[in-house]
């Protein structure tokens, strides 16, 4: 998801359009590696986890 989110954040600064030669290398890969997009990766997961929760409960 970390991912999709880096990329989506490419598309919407170039108009809603995205071409992958408009970035650079360093636009088109998610470190993994780097503490903050660890972090955020957690986060995201736990916002996913809280969505889906609700979604069971109010079944």
């Amino acid at each position: 998801m970390l991912c999709l989110e880096q990329l989506k954040n490419c598309q919407t600064e170039t108009g809603g359009i995205f071409t992958s030669i408009s970035y650079t290398r360093c636009q088109l890969v998610c470190d993994m590696e780097k503490w903050s997009n660890r972090r955020r990766y957690v986060s995201l997961q736990l916002e996913y986890y809280r969505e889906v929760s609700k979604l069971i409960e109010s079944d």
